[in-house]
């Protein structure tokens, strides 16, 4: 049995910036071993939602600038970028070819460079070597924590520091832990403010107003309300119809997909929900619910990423008057129109820079608030009035 890790753990971190877990080794090890060709491991990598989320607006010099980032530690020089793009782009070459060909044709500082973040990567994947250990380095948050270990790793002074068995120890031990618990009543209180924001995000493209907010999330915290019975409100409110007209079901599914994921539905999905629709297992105004819980893949990513901004939109509302400021079609809209940018890793970061929601907040406070009867409209705005009747 040849020893494939090498060439395998390049092609983790060409596409994924971070080590192997051991049993993804093991599985391509075998592969490749029966024949298997090395790029339909980079297929494989490059379909996965981790790297799909990532990568998936990219053009192809964008992507070849994250291979020489992810294995030497700095963007490729732009001529060789449009060098490579230009190759894959007329077939010469395929891109899952070139991890394996960049790390082959390093020459000085950024062959050092790979062999020091191949060698800690190395390291990392060895030393996770317990049962708990490999099961526990295989979600999101160890795998973020291996990426931003290998992040700084550029030298042999800072391979020999990530290297070190205490640096490890700590690492393998954040791993383990995961992130912060949080108590049960927390937690579930959480999770019904994460509920309704998601419906806010689905139904009507934008995040919930701190009073709509704080107002369902009780009522769900209370018993007072069921999840159905919220999705049917949100179904039936005035502001979700004026967001789909006429256009009848495959408009409500086409409209839920650019809100949800920031995209036109595939033909199959569209017929598929049409379909449920159209033979009454579902309604016109549950579907869009039904689509944001079968989210999947890059789409389950971007809607969690949609989620967060929207939380944080809502944090940042932390004045009586900021909270007044969002309210109206006009703030609707703005706020919409921020969300609506959401659509892969770059869009998110700049979404939830501090300095842009700031931005949007003081762009709320430029208009005044819209009252109505000495209550600011969103209370009404998802048939609040209706279910207090």
């Amino acid at each position: 049995m040849a020893d494939h890790a090498v060439e395998i753990q390049t092609q983790y971190l060409a596409y994924l910036g971070r080590p192997a877990d051991a049993p993804g080794l093991a599985f391509w090890s075998a592969a490749l071993d029966r024949g298997t060709p090395l790029t339909v491991l980079g297929q494989a990598l490059a379909a996965s939602a981790e790297y799909q989320f990532a990568q998936r607006y990219h053009s192809n010099a964008q992507v070849i600038s994250s291979f020489y980032s992810n294995l030497f530690g700095a963007p490729g020089d732009a001529a060789g970028n449009a060098y490579w793009a230009a190759a894959v782009q007329q077939q010469v070459l395929k891109m899952e070819q070139l991890p394996a060909m960049l790390a082959a044709a390093a020459q000085g500082a950024d062959l050092a460079n790979f062999n020091a973040r191949l060698g800690v990567s190395l390291a990392i994947e060895a030393h996770l070597d317990t049962a708990t250990e490999m099961r526990a380095y295989g979600g999101k948050f160890a795998n973020d924590l291996a990426h931003d270990y290998l992040a700084p790793v550029h030298t042999g002074v800072t391979c020999t520091a990530a290297i070190a068995p205490a640096a490890l120890d700590a690492l393998a031990e954040q791993i383990v832990l995961g992130p912060a618990p949080v108590p049960d009543a927390i937690r579930l209180v959480a999770s019904h403010r994460l509920d309704v924001q998601q419906l806010y995000v689905g139904y009507l493209g934008r995040p919930a107003d701190p009073q709509g907010l704080e107002y369902f999330g009780h009522a769900l915290d209370a018993n007072s309300v069921t999840m159905p019975q919220l999705v049917g409100m949100f179904g039936a409110s005035a502001e979700f119809q004026a967001l789909n007209g006429q256009g009848g079901s495959l408009a409500v599914i086409a409209g839920a997909y650019a809100r949800l994921f920031s995209h036109a539905p595939d033909a199959s999905g569209l017929l598929l929900w049409n379909g449920l629709v159209e033979s009454g297992r579902l309604g016109v105004g549950t579907v869009v619910a039904a689509i944001a819980s079968g989210a999947q893949g890059a789409d389950k990513l971007v809607l969690d990423a949609k989620d967060n901004v929207a939380a944080a939109i809502d944090a940042a509302l932390d004045t009586t008057a900021e909270i007044l400021s969002y309210t109206g079609s006009s703030a609707n809209a703005l706020v919409s129109n921020y969300l609506a940018q959401v659509r892969d890793a770059d869009s998110y970061a700049a979404a939830m820079a501090p300095a842009a929601i700031n931005g949007l907040v003081l762009q709320l406070g430029d208009g005044p608030p819209v009252i109505v009867h000495g209550a600011p409209e969103p209370v009404a705005l998802v048939g609040q009035a209706e279910w207090q009747a």
